[in-house]
């Protein structure tokens, strides 16, 4: 081994493995693609080994590369919980809060939820990322980040689950839709609509999905408009009259009445818990612990406990 392996090489390797992708592993740590590559390559040249192979698109763990991964996550976990410890004080909380969220909760209720509890512990650093609910379950199971928020429950055996509020999701149209002077509208009557649509790993997409599939329904044929990645995206696009989506309630809240009209399926609502999840609590640093037990203290969600 050559030079000393550094903590920002280490990083890279585990985006690049959690997201499959140098692409998406760049924008997740707010670097550059060839940035990360340039770090990959360090690694690989300081271990004497290559840890990763590329193809059609996709990336993979070489024979090292698995096994570097495990060494890679456990020096992870321990650096963080050593720079939590060195940074708390007897009389005061302090430390690092890593949070990832999708994105109804990311844009609607957790940066409020971090900033309440920040006022009363000033000394801690909140850090958070906006993804899709399957990437923050990947992410928060992998020690990458501390706690997640999500609209959908994905059971997964070292996290726990806690229902902190509820959401609904409807069916955003423009003003000047057909649909817009209607409460609800016959699920047959979406046959032909432009819609415009959320990315795979969306916890409001699967929440529609699993509805039609509990009810042993599908969606009525219809064109996809677009793909976006955030429930605001598509509100956005329904505003500019770009086609209809299914979305947060907590997101029209934010657009133009006059503009944006909400109408439901009917017979049927589509209702969903919000969850917070994290690792065991025994396994975590004080400032994420404490965090988790405020937000059950001041959270309880509609009908509280956890899930």
């Amino acid at each position: 081994m050559g030079e000393a392996v550094e903590t920002a090489q280490i990083d890279s390797f585990l985006a690049v493995v959690d997201e499959g992708s140098f692409t998406r592993a760049a924008a997740r740590l707010h670097r550059s693609q060839p940035g990360v590559s340039r770090q990959i390559q360090r690694l690989e040249e300081e271990l004497g080994e290559s840890l990763l192979t590329r193809s059609g698109g996709r990336v993979s763990l070489t024979t090292a590369g698995q096994k570097f991964e495990g060494f890679a996550r456990e020096t992870m976990r321990a650096l963080r919980a050593l720079e939590d410890e060195l940074r708390s004080t007897p009389d005061a909380l302090s430390g690092v809060l890593r949070i990832a969220a999708s994105t109804t909760p990311g844009q609607y209720l957790v940066p409020s939820m971090v900033g309440a509890f920040t006022a009363q512990h000033p000394d801690v650093q909140p850090e958070i990322a906006i993804t899709d609910s399957a990437t923050v379950v990947q992410d928060v199971s992998a020690g990458g980040f501390d706690a997640g928020f999500v609209g959908i429950q994905k059971p997964h055996p070292k996290l726990e689950h806690y229902v902190f509020a509820h959401d609904e999701v409807v069916l955003a149209v423009p003003r000047t839709h057909r649909f817009a002077g209607q409460r609800s509208v016959p699920l047959d009557e979406l046959e032909g609509e432009r819609f415009l649509e959320r990315e795979q790993g969306s916890g409001t997409r699967d929440v529609v999905m699993e509805a039609l599939v509990g009810e042993k329904r599908t969606l009525p044929s219809h064109k996809t408009a677009m793909v976006l990645s955030t429930t605001e995206a598509v509100a956005a696009a329904v505003e500019q009259g770009q086609g209809i989506g299914w979305v947060s309630y907590r997101a029209l809240e934010h657009h133009d009445e006059s503009r944006v009209a909400v109408v439901r399926i009917r017979g049927k609502r589509l209702l969903r818990p919000l969850y917070l999840i994290h690792q065991p609590v025994g396994q975590l640093s004080e400032p994420v612990r404490t965090f988790v037990e405020w937000v059950r203290a001041n959270y309880p969600g509609p009908r509280g406990g956890a899930a």
